[in-house]
C-alpha cells in the first residue's frame, strides 16, 4: 500500500491494552470500525506501545462500532462459507477511512478492496454477493 494509508496488523499480546481514539500504525489488538462508514473510531494497543507512542488513553465502550480483531472470520455472501480470518487493515491516514483488508487462510493471503464487504457484525465480515471465493477477485 502506499503511503497515504497506514497499515494496521492484528495480533495478540500478552499483557493490558489501551484503547485510543483513531488509528495507530503497526501492531494492535483491536480496531473498532463504525460499519454503517467504514471510519475506524478507535484502536486496541498492548499498554506499553501506548505507552512508547505517548498515546492518550480514553474510555473503553460507548462507541457505536464493530470491534475486528484477528479472530474475526471473513466469510462469503450469505455467511455460511468461510474465506479465512482478518489479519491486518489498511486505514486512509487523512479520513481514517478503511480502505482494504487481509483475509489469511492456511498460509495464504489475499488483499481485498472494502468495497468488497457487504457488512460487519461482533464476529464476522461478509462479503458482497459477487465474491464467491478470494482467487475470482
Amino acid at each position: 500500500m502506499d503511503s497515504m494509508r497506514l497499515e494496521m496488523r492484528l495480533g495478540g499480546a500478552l499483557g493490558s491494552r489501551t484503547v485510543v481514539a483513531g488509528t495507530v500504525a503497526g501492531e494492535v489488538l483491536a480496531a473498532v470500525v463504525d460499519p454503517a462508514t467504514q471510519v475506524v473510531l478507535q484502536t486496541a494497543v498492548a499498554s506499553r506501545v501506548a505507552r512508547q507512542l505517548g498515546l492518550v488513553a480514553m474510555a473503553e465502550g460507548g462507541t457505536a462500532g464493530v470491534s475486528l480483531t484477528s479472530k474475526t472470520e471473513v466469510r462469503a455472501a450469505g455467511g455460511k462459507h468461510s474465506l479465512g480470518n482478518l489479519g491486518r487493515l489498511w486505514v486512509d491516514r487523512a479520513t481514517n477511512h478503511l480502505t482494504h483488508i487481509l483475509v489469511n487462510k492456511d498460509r495464504s493471503f489475499h488483499v481485498l478492496e472494502v468495497a468488497h464487504v457487504a457488512s460487519f457484525d461482533a464476529q464476522h465480515i461478509t462479503l458482497s454477493e459477487h465474491v464467491r471465493d478470494l482467487q475470482s477477485i
